[in-house]
């Protein structure tokens, strides 16, 4: 006789615990979010804030003059149009905007824990999530201000998610898509975008269809970048300050490689003013990737971490100073985001995020031996029959 499987009230407790813990977690979070708030950005502004708060205002009124930051061609109004809600429930403007802000900075990060959750990754999701508390709190003032710094990343994380959980053609297509447009959101996204579709190559390669699939979502996602592109050719009388350009220079990259401090010192984890802490996390990183065999991981971070050193050598991310309100950490918000990707990476199963190989059996052992499959089934369907009858 077949015995009565019965479910697992283990399974359920298990469940519920961690239901319990993520919860008190992401309380403790928003407690500590909305301390940054209530002495920084609900408290001190700078010039281009009261901007996000017009847009928003606008939006709320059903207003809608240009789709980017008034006066430029670049940076969006996201933050505004998603805070014409809170503003419809009556929340004050300077607290309702950057609330928003605070959300999508902190929703970055969660975006990567719920991948960990989905992989069952259970304390690499304890880890991102509690990722405010090892984060300088000069990353959260510069990333909770209503200037469309982090609204990029934010999407950047979506297109992370798509590629890593949703395994079809739909995944590939939404990670074209939110990839697209999240650099075209904010710049700065890059430092994840670039490395996610190093990866999403490397895992692909061999497929025609994620050619295709991943053009038509490209496409699709560069259709506010050409509607943006018309809309300021045909009104040019909009702009008062036009997209800057992407000069480099062999004496500004040398600059930034003897100040990294400078550049890094806030997005760094634990270590605040020690951009050589970060350089020696990432090389131990990719130490770590490189001995488990996960080369396609390894490389991924390498192209992640290059571009970091390499985008020192722009002029116009040298375009600040030393306070968090022109901060030079704006340009790298995602480089945590980037970290992280990798401590992802380092744990999940390279075979299972490659392209599905053929079902034929692979043949190459001597004549009277068994495939591992093969001999795996017998294996598996033996235990079967002695346990089940």
């Amino acid at each position: 006789m077949i015995r009565e499987l019965k479910p697992s009230r283990s399974g359920f407790k298990d469940r519920f615990c961690r239901a319990i813990l993520y919860f008190i977690g992401l309380l403790i979070i928003g407690i500590y979010c909305y301390r940054i708030l209530a002495h920084s950005t609900f408290k001190v502004i700078d010039n281009d804030q009261p901007i996000m708060w017009l847009a928003a205002a606008n939006f709320a009124d059903f207003s809608f003059h240009e789709p980017c930051y008034y006066g430029q061609n670049y940076n969006t109004l996201l933050e505004g149009l998603l805070a014409a809600p809170l503003l419809w429930a009556k929340i004050p403007i300077p607290i309702a905007v950057p609330l928003v802000s605070s959300l999508l900075s902190i929703g970055s990060f969660l975006i990567l824990a719920v991948i960990a959750l989905r992989k069952k990754l259970y304390g690499i999701a304890l880890v991102i999530s509690f990722i405010p508390f090892f984060l300088p709190l000069e990353y959260w003032i510069i990333s909770f201000m209503p200037r469309g710094f982090v609204p990029g990343i934010f999407l950047a994380s979506i297109a992370c998610y798509c590629l890593i959980i949703i395994k079809n053609k739909k995944g590939i297509f939404f990670w074209a898509f939110f990839s697209v447009l999240s650099v075209t959101v904010t710049a700065n996204a890059v430092i994840l975008i670039f490395p996610l579709g190093i990866y999403a190559v490397l895992c692909h390669y061999r497929e025609l269809p994620f050619y295709i699939t991943a053009a038509g979502g490209a496409l699709f996602g560069s259709i506010y970048q050409i509607a943006l592109f018309l809309f300021y050719r045909s009104n040019p009388e909009y702009l008062l300050h036009r997209s800057w350009s992407l000069a480099f220079s062999i004496s500004k990259l040398w600059d930034g490689l003897c100040h990294m401090d400078k550049h890094y010192k806030w997005v760094t984890p634990i270590f605040n003013q020690g951009s050589i802490v970060l350089i020696i996390i990432f090389i131990i990183l990719i130490a770590v990737l490189i001995r488990r065999r996960k080369y396609k991981a390894a490389i991924t971070i390498i192209a992640g971490f290059a571009l970091m050193l390499i985008t020192l050598g722009i002029t116009k991310f040298h375009d600040a100073d030393y306070s968090v309100y022109y901060s030079y950490e704006r340009f790298y918000l995602a480089v945590p985001h980037l970290l992280l990707f990798g401590l992802l990476l380092l744990y999940l199963d390279e075979e299972k995020d490659s392209p599905p190989r053929s079902n034929k059996l692979k043949c190459g052992y001597k004549s009277g031996q068994l495939s591992p499959t093969f001999a795996f089934r017998v294996k598996k369907t033996s235990y079967l029959e002695e346990n089940l009858m």
